[in-house]
């Protein structure tokens, strides 16, 4: 930015942040009216990150010219947000109220993905609505994870390492999602390894009762030889 310019009237910073946009940033406020910065926003409405607190009329005057507006402004007007979101709710990422986006979860629970730190009550009420928004949530409490299982329990596989409690939840209620799940606890690793075994033998659950007590027994035996072989003796 140019330091030490100075203009005496409107005409002539208009001319000067017509070259040099960042120039709008030191218009005095006497030259600064909403004529100068329309003027100026109608040639490049991303100029709007050079205005200081714009008021609403300007907000509503960029964001007319494209959404994308919304971007460059730091105190923003909600009415203009709600305007905004409603011709596209991905502009929601450029929103900086917090306090807005979470009375905006209510009326779109895909929002919650922009809020770093959603409360539970408010992972609750977005899993509450349809238990397949909890993949925007980062990091869902204990609490919201069991509420999605229980409404859904294919929803396990948006859960990044599912507590222990959440993937039993899941499977009980359909094992079927036990391929579903990140990081797997022993007791599914356990009915997976049943299930290949079974599938690539193509055996029926009693051959393969049948097989896992021999094959235990062939263990048992191993390790008693193994025992006798190391001088070994059971007590």
């Amino acid at each position: 930015m140019k330091e030490n310019v100075a203009f005496c009237d409107e005409k002539s910073w208009i001319r000067a942040i017509r070259k040099d946009k960042k120039l709008l940033a030191s218009v005095p406020e006497q030259f600064c009216t909403l004529r100068l910065q329309k003027i100026i926003l109608n040639t490049d409405w991303r100029s709007i990150r050079y205005i200081k607190n714009p008021c609403t009329e300007i907000q509503y005057f960029a964001i007319a010219k494209s959404p994308l507006a919304i971007k460059y402004i730091d105190v923003q007007d909600e009415d203009v947000v709600r305007t905004v979101l409603k011709q596209d709710w991905k502009y929601a990422k450029f929103v900086k109220n917090g306090a807005l986006l979470e009375q905006l979860v209510q009326d779109n629970a895909d929002l919650i993905k922009f809020i770093k730190k959603p409360s539970e009550e408010l992972q609750m009420n977005v899993v509450c609505i349809n238990p397949q928004n909890i993949e925007y949530i980062s990091n869902p409490t204990k609490k919201v994870q069991l509420c999605a299982v229980g409404k859904n329990p294919k929803v396990i596989q948006y859960i990044k390492n599912p507590e222990k409690d959440v993937q039993l939840e899941a499977f009980k209620q359909d094992k079927s999602c036990a391929s579903l799940i990140d990081n797997p606890c022993q007791e599914v690793k356990s009915y997976l390894l049943h299930e290949q075994i079974i599938q690539e033998n193509k055996m029926s659950e009693d051959k393969f009762n049948d097989y896992f007590k021999r094959l235990q027994e062939s263990i048992l035996k191993t390790g008693f030889s193994n025992k006798i072989q190391n001088g070994q003796r059971g007590c």
